[in-house]
């Protein structure tokens, strides 16, 4: 059986009581792992109102693989605890080190300093364990709880160290925080701080990684196609209600997004290097937005070179889960270049316009290309926070696309109608 990975979160007590800032970041965490992709992979133990001896005490209990360490500290005094008689503790960065080390075994691969001026713990336990976090000077409880929240976001989602370290820093800009260049990460001698994390420890089966995202983008591919290829709905001569289908001829080519839309996917592959890009198509209601990404999926898919993440924003409104779900696809498939593609962006877009900023950003990290539908107004919003590398506006069919609506829907529509008298005719006068 595979060995899961134990994460003990640590909070240490103001004097006198909780403290509720330390105590929100490491719940966060724990509620951050409880909704990733890989939270079975982990055992997570949760203990707030740290004392000096409770460090020891819990190390010995449960043997952690990861160690975080939430507190506060002041520049000359390390961090500040309870002793057991309610009095205020300092335990400075060397003696801290020297603790956790003569109580934790070697399974201990990572320790997060999650207090300011917690460089020089980092400095010291990196010598004996893979990999080390600290903070360099001071920085606000607010983004540290960002930070540790997006660290674990992606570390759960098997990214790799570095990858979660970068995230994480990226998370706090986006968000307009300031600290990005307070945390630090040390990697011990000979380790690897690009390995996919879970992967690497053995966390992970092998094979699992490739089998269930090989699963998710199966049944992401089968929910957008279902959704997007309904071109309506008619009823036949007995007044059955049935649906009618983009494939089945009623998807009218639009030539002058189509070939924008192919110009850009081709531009920014060959500049694959540049990193990721983001193409926004708007257009208003009924002007053919999620017709065009049906058709875009088709041709994307029937490409061996491609990856396609397809996405329907009005039921799958976690766009974190889409970034996860890409970091995998990309180990997995990683000859493929990524396309990502989410219909009716504007459904949510007012709803937290940060996160979702941050998770087009993520994405664009990744390398994909990201081709997104929406409403003018939305996309304009959302533009404020983060421009699109390109945009695609639909309009009304002209006459010509006008004409070959309408003659693909009298051929569908009479073609119900003959089916349904031939039915009835040779249920009347027998077939022949």
């Amino acid at each position: 059986m595979t060995e899961r990975c134990i994460l003990l979160l640590l909070a240490s007590n103001a004097v006198d009581t909780v403290d509720p800032r330390t105590a929100d970041e490491i719940r966060r965490i724990y509620d951050v792992i409880q909704s990733a992709t890989y939270r079975d992979c982990f055992v997570r133990h949760l203990h707030p109102a740290l004392r000096v001896s409770d460090i020891t005490k819990r190390l010995l209990s449960h043997n952690p693989h990861i160690l975080h360490l939430s507190g506060h500290a002041k520049v000359t005094e390390g961090l500040v605890l309870e002793d057991e008689k309610g009095d205020v503790a300092r335990i400075k960065c060397d003696r801290l080190a020297k603790l956790i080390l003569s109580s934790a075994e070697a399974c201990l691969k990572l320790v997060f300093f999650s207090f300011c001026y917690s460089e020089a713990c980092a400095n010291a336990i990196s010598e004996k364990v893979p990999y080390a976090i600290g903070v360099r000077h001071e920085i606000s409880a607010e983004s540290l709880l960002v930070f540790s929240a997006g660290f674990y976001e992606a570390l759960a989602s098997d990214r790799s160290v570095r990858g979660a370290f970068d995230s994480a820093r990226e998370a706090l800009k986006t968000q307009g925080l300031e600290g990005s260049d307070a945390m630090v990460l040390r990697v011990g001698s000979g380790t690897s701080a690009e390995a996919p994390f879970l992967s690497s420890m053995g966390f992970l089966e092998e094979g699992a990684e490739a089998i269930e995202t090989e699963s998710v983008l199966a049944e992401l591919s089968a929910r957008f196609l279902s959704q997007l290829r309904i071109a309506g709905y008619v009823k036949d001569e007995e007044d059955v209600r049935r649906a009618i289908y983009l494939d089945e001829g009623l998807y009218v080519h639009r030539v002058r997004p189509e070939t924008a839309t192919t110009e850009f996917i081709t531009k920014a592959t060959a500049d694959a290097g540049s990193g990721g890009k983001w193409l926004s198509i708007v257009g208003d209601a009924g002007h053919g937005k999620s017709s065009l990404l049906w058709y875009l999926f088709t041709d994307f898919s029937a490409t061996t070179t491609f990856t396609v993440i397809p996405l329907l924003a009005q039921m799958e409104s976690d766009l974190a889960s889409v970034v996860s779900t890409a970091t995998r696809a990309r180990e997995v498939r990683c000859q493929n270049q990524l396309v990502v593609l989410i219909d009716t962006l504007d459904l949510v877009v007012g709803v937290d316009d940060q996160q979702l900023a941050k998770n087009i950003s993520e994405l664009m990290a990744l390398g994909a290309l990201v081709v997104t539908t929406s409403r003018k107004q939305e996309a304009d919003q959302l533009g404020r926070l983060l421009s699109s590398n390109s945009r695609v506006e639909l309009r009304r069919y002209n006459d010509q696309e006008a004409q070959q609506a309408i003659r693909n829907q009298i051929r569908i529509y009479f073609g119900i109608s003959l089916r349904s008298n031939y039915k009835n005719n040779s249920t009347k006068f027998g077939a022949y």
